[in-house]
């Protein structure tokens, strides 16, 4: 197991509060979160995915943002995926707080 393993998982984390989806639920219905996220964003269709409480609690921009830092995390290919370093630096520029 590598830290880009745990960065995968953190990223499944990140679309699963995204769209109040548990993967574990989807996946007894042959259906990988990841994957349908993925197909949602090619189809432009990504937004019908988002939970609904997010979208009248969070500001569409702020969804985007958390959303494209989710993707990086799960991106198929390991050396591609962000560090936990950069992950927890990037959250902190969302919120406005950020330390550099």
């Amino acid at each position: 197991v590598t830290d880009k393993c745990d960065v995968y998982g953190f990223g499944v984390l990140m679309l699963e509060l995204l769209t109040g989806r548990h993967p574990a639920i989807m996946a007894e219905n042959g259906v990988d979160l990841v994957d349908a996220f993925l197909s949602a964003v090619q189809r432009n269709q990504v937004m019908e995915m988002i939970d609904k409480k997010n979208l009248e609690e969070g500001s569409r921009d702020e969804i985007q943002k958390f959303m494209q830092l989710a993707l990086k995390c799960v991106a198929k290919i390991g050396m591609e995926r962000p560090t936990m370093i950069e992950i927890v630096s990037e959250l902190w520029r969302m919120q406005g707080q950020g330390r550099e």
